[in-house]
């Protein structure tokens, strides 16, 4: 499969609109966990996550709705993906310890596809230096 390939534009539209009902899900998420005022370490990082996410998806979603590509024509920078990679694969890999953990064989699962789409997109990024 050929990622560099361009999609059509109403593929980019309709993709643009789910990472945009994304993003504001994860806004609302986000603010509704403000609302309830349980400002503990660990509430406060899934909010800072959540935000963090949320301007991820929101950031796509302009870019794929208003035809804004950067200017390689790539949607995020070769840092922004290594960013993502890191993020998501230390998230999997606390993921799979849970899993192995809990012997939750649906959370080793989910771990290690997202492990392997990390590593995909680190070799995407590596290739577009």
């Amino acid at each position: 499969m050929d990622f560099e390939t361009k999609p059509g534009r109403l593929f980019e539209v309709l993709i643009g609109s789910v990472t945009l009902i994304i993003a504001c899900s994860l806004s609302l998420l986000a603010i509704l966990m403000l609302l309830q005022g349980k400002f503990t370490i660990f509430g406060l990082a899934v909010i800072a996550s959540l935000v963090l996410m949320a301007c991820w998806f929101g950031t796509i979603a302009y870019r794929l709705i208003l035809h804004k590509a950067r200017d390689n024509g790539s949607l995020l920078s070769v840092f922004a993906l290594k960013i993502w990679c890191v993020f998501f694969g230390v998230s999997s890999i606390i993921l799979l310890m849970v899993g192995f953990s809990e012997s939750h064989l649906g959370l080793v699962i989910i771990a290690v596809i997202m492990l392997t789409g990390c590593l995909f997109g680190w070799q995407l990024a590596l290739k577009r230096q």
